[in-house]
């Protein structure tokens, strides 16, 4: 499980559920978004400081550099979702009021609980690999 101590932030960014984290790591959650509503998830990316591609889950298969596997980027995943869960709870019993859920948390809610099966997914390592691109490229 990923700390919660290098957790800098989390929330949702321009449609995006990201979680932030001191060593300048980014966690992103895409989706689908259809009339307000979150259809399914698109990519599930680990971006190093640069924005650079450390690892993903895009159309189903599973991408890395070598530097996490599919175990740590469920990690992550699981750590989206216990955020998540956290704040539906503080808002459930009255702890996060109407208007700030709603402001801050119910986009991140929606994105992040669509996410569940490819956590779930990542977490047994059941996703099929997908090549790295210098594999690719020699082909």
């Amino acid at each position: 499980m990923i700390p919660r101590t290098s957790l800098e932030g989390f929330g949702e960014r321009e449609g995006l559920a990201v979680l932030t984290f001191v060593t300048g790591e980014t966690f992103q959650l895409i989706p689908e978004w259809q009339n307000e509503s979150v259809r399914r998830i698109l990519a599930v990316q680990l971006l190093a400081e640069k924005n650079q591609v450390i690892a993903q889950v895009v159309s189903g298969a599973f991408w890395t550099d070598g530097a996490v596997d599919q175990f740590e980027l469920g990690s992550y995943c699981a750590l989206a979702i216990d955020l998540e869960r956290e704040a539906y709870r503080h808002y459930r019993t009255g702890k996060i009021a109407q208007e700030e859920w709603e402001a801050r948390f119910r986009s991140y809610w929606q994105v992040v609980v669509k996410s569940r099966q490819i956590a779930t997914a990542l977490a047994k390592g059941q996703l099929p690999v997908a090549p790295k691109q210098s594999d690719m490229d020699r082909s």
